[in-house]
């Protein structure tokens, strides 16, 4: 049901869906948030992963991005290598659209979300207007790493520079394994660079199929990172025990 509130400069409202509340519906899938004037829209899940009875209450939290950013084609690749579980997770104001990949795998969906695995670099064709996330659920390799949620952008939001900061340790003084994840124009590869490096000395450059696309997945050291490119270029960093 439709719920309207007045907030002001600094103010937060927080709506809270969980079996109790709303047992017959997915969360707030499918919902549309509007404002008269501009907001910042935050989506979480709390104890979203529990890994071998180790660790409780893991949060995922992600900052939603406006309908300015749908797109119909994405690229996208795992953040670190084959071992980091992923899917992807496509919503659109059309109820009804469907997802093809590179590799020839078509989705249709009649309630306007479509979730997708992905297991290698591939790009994702839409017949309607979207926004992508990906979400991540942790590793069999490393029991207890957490889940993550990231947006995905269109090619039209990609940029020719990426700043960020690795952090160095986690709470109880363990470091994280870092990586970044680059997707880039194939004819540009020469010219895309991390931390000033030609990203082909690096690692294994993945053509995405039916694009002229490509990815790579670095290992990286905690500190402060860039990348740089001729051509605008979309990149993910991420870090895990």
């Amino acid at each position: 049901a439709p719920i309207t509130t007045i907030i002001g400069a600094g103010d937060s409202y927080i709506l809270k869906a969980d079996v109790q509340t709303a047992s017959s519906v997915e969360g707030y899938c499918g919902t549309r948030i509007s404002a008269s004037y501009p907001v910042s829209v935050i989506t979480n899940v709390s104890c979203g992963y529990v890994p071998l009875g180790r660790e409780a209450c893991n949060e995922m939290l992600d900052e939603l991005l406006p309908r300015t950013y749908f797109g119909k084609v994405f690229y996208a690749t795992p953040l670190s290598d084959s071992e980091q579980v992923a899917r992807l997770v496509f919503v659109s104001d059309s109820l009804h659209f469907t997802v093809l990949t590179g590799r020839g795998i078509l989705k249709e969906t009649f309630n306007g979300r479509i979730e997708m695995q992905l297991a290698r670099p591939d790009v994702f064709t839409l017949s309607q207007p979207a926004q992508c996330q990906l979400i991540t659920s942790g590793s069999d390799v490393v029991p207890i790493s957490d889940p993550s949620m990231v947006q995905v952008l269109a090619p039209e939001f990609y940029s020719d520079s990426v700043f960020w900061n690795t952090p160095f340790l986690n709470s109880n003084g363990s470091i994280f394994q870092h990586f970044v994840s680059i997707i880039f124009p194939q004819d540009a590869k020469q010219n895309v660079r991390l931390d000033g490096v030609p990203i082909t000395t690096l690692g294994i450059v993945q053509n995405i199929p039916q694009s002229t696309m490509a990815a790579i997945q670095i290992e990286i050291n905690p500190g402060n990172h860039s990348v740089t490119s001729t051509k605008p270029v979309f990149a993910i960093a991420s870090g895990f025990l």
